[in-house]
């Protein structure tokens, strides 16, 4: 579904391979983490796993609500350039 939307989204061919390649590599690494500590039933792993998981998560949200400000400020002041519409009476 990411690589549907960067692309809708008309993204930068380099930053589309880049992020559909590394954001499920990072994922698919911390989930055969995970499963391994699973299988051998080491706790210490596991948490590692959690805990990276979650740290990823953050990270990426907090370079989506950066990117979002940005294109929100990026619009704005787009718009700023241009003149008021009045509105014309019929």
């Amino acid at each position: 579904m990411q690589n549907y939307l960067l692309g809708l989204a008309r993204v930068h061919f380099e930053i589309y391979m880049v992020v559909s390649m590394a954001v499920p590599t990072v994922h698919l690494s911390i989930a055969v983490l995970a499963g391994d500590a699973l299988a051998k039933g080491d706790k210490g792993n596991l948490i590692i796993a959690g805990v990276l998981f979650a740290l990823v998560c953050a990270g990426l949200h907090v370079l989506r609500k950066r990117f979002a400000a940005k294109r929100a400020l990026t619009r704005a002041l787009a718009g700023a350039d241009k003149p008021p519409q009045t509105a014309e009476s019929p």
